[in-house]
Parts: C-alpha cells; structure tokens; sequence
C-alpha cells in the first residue's frame, strides 16, 4: 500500500538502480503487477510463502513487491548458499513456488518446483483494485537465520509489525522523495527491509551494489558520491569497514549522507567518534534489534 501511493504519486522518479539498470515507480509498479499476475494464475493461497533465488540486484525487489501484491508472504534465498541447505529450507517453509531471475534449464534441483521468471512477466498496467487488501496481522516475510544449532530457523514477519517499523523510522527522521539510500544487507537479511520498502514508501531512491562489490567499500565509496546517498542503513561491521577505508583513502566524503543507522549487532564505542568525524553533518542512530 505504502509503496503502491508512492509510485502514483511519483511515477517518474528513480525507484531503483543497480549495475546500471534504473526502474522509475512506474516501471517497477508494472514489473511487480506482472509477477503479481503470474502468482495469481498459479492460484497463490493468502499467506503463502513464495521463495525468491535470485543474486542480489532489481529483480528481487520486484519479486518481493509482486509476492506482496498478491498476498503472499517473500521468503529470500541466499543464492550463494549450497543446494543442499536450499532444499532444507523449502522443504521447512512448505514453498511450492519459487521466484528466479531466469528459468534455469531442465534436471536443475529446482525444476520440481512452480518457476516463475521476473524478467520473463511481460510489465502489465493492471488494474490495482484487483490487489488484494491486506490483514495487517498476514504474513509479510519469512527469513530464515542459521540458528544457533546450525538447522535453518524461520523468522516470520507481519505486515504489522514490518509497517510499525518503517513508518517510525520515516516520521522520526523525516526520509522523503529525494533520500537516496545504498542497500549493502542482502536481501535475505532483515536489514533489507528497511532499505527496501522504507525508500519506497516515500519516493525515495534505493541503490544496490552488483552483487561481486556488495562487500567492497571502494564500490560503496563510489557509489555514495555518484548517486547522492543520504541514508545508510547497516551492521556496524559495515560502518567499520567503510569508515577505516576513507580514512586509509583520504578520500573527499559524500556531502549527500545525513542520516545512519545500525543495528543488528554491538555497535564498538570508538565508532561513532570515527563516523563523526568523518561525517560531522550526519545523524547517527543505533537502532538494536529487530
């Protein structure tokens, strides 16, 4: 619903970019319906989980909007993970319908299942009153941690709480249609959210790093200053990394960023003395847990 105003409201504005590709609302809008009506013909049950394999890059923010779309639940794959770990989780999330990049070829371990190709869906401009209105206590996603015992162990999200969060998070510190923020979580790592629908709720800009630099603070670095980020949203592992590359670099630092955000792990004490004088104009917010 969130992201549905915001693509009517600013329908050519980036929503967006990764490797080089740009979707505006509007083309990202049409991708998801298509996926949308694609779950939709394969009758999707409300709450069903759909898993998405697919490397890190636009094609899984479509997934998941079409997945949401329709009533399901997203359920993201680490595409690096063995095949064997895959199935494990498959097989405890009950998924009958994948989402992938492309259709892999007959004999692939995920032949058995309901394929359905982001980039095959032709973009359509569907009527959005034939979306399904949401129950905020539905399922939103499911991700699943390695837990403690080393056996995958779902996390399960409602629209509810993944909402509560975001809008929290936009009125606390005003995010709006020209904040731009590096998405650097994967997208089967719960800090995703954020990056994701938290942008795109108010016609701001999501930017991902391909899938080789998505650990490599030289790429954060250029694309920082080329796309104007102004919201970072990270472990502080990641602050850590970038912070102690712009100073061994020297490098001139994004005016753009104004707002950081950690959470998901202790965050050291001599971090935020690093960020702050590296970036005196930004806001620095330690967020906990989910």
């Amino acid at each position: 619903g969130m992201f549905l105003r915001a693509a009517n409201q600013y329908p050519n504005r980036t929503a967006v970019v990764c490797n080089g590709e740009t979707l505006t609302y509007r083309q990202l809008k049409e991708q998801a319906l298509a996926v949308f009506a694609r779950l939709k013909e394969k009758n999707i049950e409300p709450q069903e989980p759909v898993a998405i394999y697919a490397p890190k890059g636009v094609a899984q923010i479509i997934a998941a909007l079409g997945i949401l779309f329709a009533g399901g639940a997203y359920l993201p794959l680490d595409f690096e993970n063995p095949q064997e770990r895959i199935e494990t989780i498959l097989k405890a999330g009950g998924v009958r319908k994948v989402i992938v990049s492309e259709i892999p070829e007959s004999g692939h371990f995920l032949s058995g299942y309901d394929l359905i190709a982001v980039h095959g869906a032709s973009a359509v401009s569907l009527e959005e009153t034939l979306i399904p209105k949401k129950n905020p206590d539905a399922l939103c996603y499911v991700i699943y941690t390695s837990g403690s015992t080393g056996a995958p162990k779902g996390v399960m999200i409602t629209h509810a709480g993944a909402v509560n969060t975001i809008q929290d998070v936009n009125e606390r510190f005003g995010l709006r249609e020209t904040d731009a923020c590096l998405g650097v979580s994967n997208l089967h790592f719960d800090l995703s959210v954020y990056d994701i629908f938290g942008l795109l709720a108010v016609g701001g800009k999501v930017v991902i790093p391909n899938a080789e630099q998505a650990k490599e603070p030289a790429s954060w670095a250029k694309l920082l200053e080329r796309e104007q980020i102004t919201v970072w949203n990270s472990v502080p592992a990641f602050a850590e990394m970038l912070s102690a590359y712009y100073e061994q670099e020297k490098l001139t630092k994004p005016h753009s960023l104004r707002l950081m955000l950690l959470s998901g792990d202790w965050i050291a004490t001599d971090l935020p003395g690093k960020i702050y004088e590296l970036f005196p104009q930004l806001r620095l917010i330690a967020l906990g847990g989910a």
